[in-house]
């Protein structure tokens, strides 16, 4: 027979050994010199005795792990950074040991065990990693942004929507909208949280609300999102309010959940079993793995059936695995993980590491001894883990802007952006990785983003400033919100940053200022501005001692041309008549449209000398008469129409655009009595 416990102290899958309390090596296993990159314990032994100093990245490791084993007489999950000895490579272990004293208590030696849990590190790293990219995607988001669950409880929200509930987040999160505003409003709030979860859908909709120091309420355009997991299956409700009330749109519409991920992965707590190969197939377990799986110890004197053990769907994979391993059972070692029941019969996952002790005479493998492991918190961390992978590119993928991160340089480390418009393959000459804002962008651009990464690095966040860029042959504007990263350590400073294309809303501010200084109709200037220019032209002649003068025109019989030819001829002969009076002026006067078919002209920087200023406003009103009764022709239809043309003359001593206006309205008045179709000179 073979000693079967020997055997599997050395082809135990973790590193075992035994040293004196003054470090000298008295046994390792195969997996433990081959661990530190040597073929047996000759080899480590000989390698530890010309490199006595401990394998601890922080050497005072060594004597922290010697004072607790020499006060507690054992170490349970001691997890350092360390070297892999022969090769110097950096790995973090995880060692359980226990201290062998004689009988009159003096320590002969630590017996333990030492596992690699490099990866379970990595794991925690980008995991961290990722709750810090979505926190601050959730605080770059400009508005109120929140979750809530399916029962209404608050899971996350940005800090705008926190101060908006005159709260906190250790307050909010964990609570429903009823706690924090009167019942009536919050029934009619989480209404349409419902609305959303039965039609699994995203709704639209405004409402007004309070804003602090504000005596009217603001209206805000509200989002609302289902939110689902990886199975499709609807796990809650985003929302992003925005203030619409001052044209300060949310940044993007963010989904964000955020689940506390535990990655508690299990370490050296093994169980020990046994496989009998062959016609008496048996599958046993010592008393650790009933403790690991609840079952009572008297489990472990049972033979079963190793299928009853297994999930039926895992069944298949774990049998492919062993019989991949039993093709050569000492080339390597087999390795599988499955689902089993624990004693509450709810499906556990384990991972099975085990050699072939026993083979028959013609070298088949008889009988497998190996270690067991619970690894359910690492396949929760590693599902957990794709979960908020996935969360995040949703939300990534929500995000209809710009999205970058720079370094403090302004190098873009990072682009994302929605869409295959024209307009984003036009940025991509502009948005290009491993490439400085500066470099890209043109100047004033350029100077934009690194004015906002200045400033998010002094105050932690920027918003609202604004760029253009070249597209398509105009200008497409952008308004830039970037937020400093959390530093990790050692980390550089870095900044996420989102750009959302406000073209449209320049545009619509751009006609809106128009419209309310220009008449619609003609787009000449409207009364505002023509008195705005009256007192300029004011000032102008009082530091000029200049004369200007104002003409006002009133076409003759023009309702008469309503009437007969209607509405739509009259407004091509208004359009018509001040295209004429700006082609007859010069660049420096004004052509307004006061309303209906009166019409002002501006004329400024006349002669010092009032008869010389009085002839060339005269020649003026001429030359518009003569213009103004020239036939048209509009949409066929030929007509011929005159002006009456009043005119006044003023000088530094004027003071009332007002007075002027009803002036120069007087004398257009006595051109009609005099017959019409004349200029008729004020005083």
């Amino acid at each position: 027979m073979v000693d079967t416990t020997s055997t599997l102290f050395e082809r135990l899958p973790i590193g075992v050994y035994r040293f004196t309390p003054d470090g000298h090596l008295l046994h390792a296993n195969t997996t433990f010199c081959l661990f530190n990159g040597f073929n047996n314990v000759e080899e480590l032994r000989a390698w530890l005795e010309k490199h006595p100093e401990a394998p601890y990245v922080q050497p005072d490791r060594r004597q922290t792990f010697w004072r607790m084993l020499m006060r507690d007489k054992q170490v349970y999950r001691f997890d350092s950074e360390m070297y892999r000895l022969k090769t110097g490579e950096l790995m973090w272990v995880r060692e359980h040991a226990y201290l062998v004293e004689d009988s009159d208590g003096k320590p002969l030696y630590c017996e333990g065990t030492l596992e690699d849990v490099t990866t379970e590190y990595i794991a925690r790293f980008y995991v961290k990693q990722n709750e810090s990219l979505l926190r601050q995607v959730l605080q770059t988001m400009p508005g109120n942004v929140w979750l809530r669950d399916l029962d209404g409880v608050f899971i996350a929200a940005n800090d705008a929507y926190v101060k908006s509930l005159h709260t906190t987040h250790d307050k909010l999160i964990g609570s429903r909208l009823h706690d924090h505003i009167n019942p009536v409003t919050a029934d009619a709030m989480y209404q349409t949280d419902i609305w959303v979860l039965q039609r699994n859908a995203s709704i639209t909709y405004e409402e007004q609300s309070q804003v602090d120091n504000e005596l009217l309420p603001h209206l805000f355009e509200v989002t609302k999102v289902p939110l689902h997991d990886d199975d499709g299956n609807i796990i809650g409700v985003l929302g992003v309010s925005k203030d619409i009330q001052d044209r300060k749109t949310a940044e993007n519409l963010l989904r964000e959940t955020t689940e506390q991920l535990e990655l508690a992965l299990m370490g050296a707590d093994l169980g020990r079993w046994k496989l009998r190969i062959g016609a008496d197939m048996g599958f046993s377990v010592d008393a650790r793995t009933c403790a690991i799986l609840g079952y009572p110890e008297s489990v472990s004197q049972e033979v079963s059936s190793w299928v009853d053990w297994i999930h039926p769907e895992d069944w298949s994979d774990v049998m492919t695995q062993l019989q991949q391993h039993l093709r050569a059972p000492q080339a390597g070692v087999f390795q599988g993980e499955y689902r089993t029941a624990n004693v509450h019969g709810d499906w556990v996952w384990v991972s099975l590491r085990g050699k072939a002790v026993q083979f028959d005479k013609n070298g088949s493998a008889q009988c497998l001894v190996g270690t067991l492991m619970d690894i359910s918190e690492r396949k929760q961390a590693e599902a957990q883990l794709r979960a908020t992978q996935a969360e995040l590119q949703a939300t990534l993928a929500a995000v209809p802007d710009w999205m970058f991160e720079f370094d403090a340089q302004g190098t873009f480390l990072a682009i994302h952006s929605q869409g295959s418009s024209a307009a984003n393959s036009a940025n991509l000459a502009y948005y290009r990785l491993h490439t400085s804002v500066v470099d890209t962008l043109p100047q004033h651009a350029a100077d934009v983003c690194m004015q906002a990464i200045r400033q998010a690095e002094q105050d932690g966040a920027s918003y609202g400033l604004q760029y253009a860029l070249e597209e398509q042959g105009s200008p497409a504007w952008y308004e830039l919100s970037v937020v400093r990263k959390e530093k990790q350590d050692n980390e550089d400073l870095r900044f996420i940053a989102i750009a959302r294309n406000i073209t449209a809303r320049k545009l619509s501010e751009e006609a809106m200022a128009h419209l309310a200084y220009h008449d619609p109709l003609t787009g000449l200037p409207n009364r505002r501005v023509l008195m705005d220019r009256l007192h300029k032209a004011i000032a102008q002649n009082q530091h000029k001692s200049e004369h200007a003068a104002l003409l006002f025109l009133d076409l003759d019989r023009f309702k008469h041309i309503n009437d007969t030819l209607g509405h739509e001829v009259g407004d091509l002969l208004l359009k018509e008549v001040s295209k004429r009076l700006q082609h007859n002026v010069r660049s420096v006067d004004t052509v307004s449209r006061l309303g209906g078919d009166e019409f002002v002209v501006l004329i400024q920087e006349l002669a010092q000398e009032r008869a010389l200023a009085q002839e060339h406003a005269l020649v003026v009103g001429d030359k518009l008469l003569s213009a103004l009764n020239a036939p048209y022709v509009l949409d066929q239809t030929h007509l011929v129409t005159t002006p009456s043309i009043g005119l006044v003359l003023f000088h530094a001593e004027v003071t009332d655009p007002t007075e002027l206006l009803k002036q120069a309205d007087a004398a257009m008045y006595q051109a009609k009595k005099r017959g019409r179709n004349n200029v008729c000179l004020h005083g």
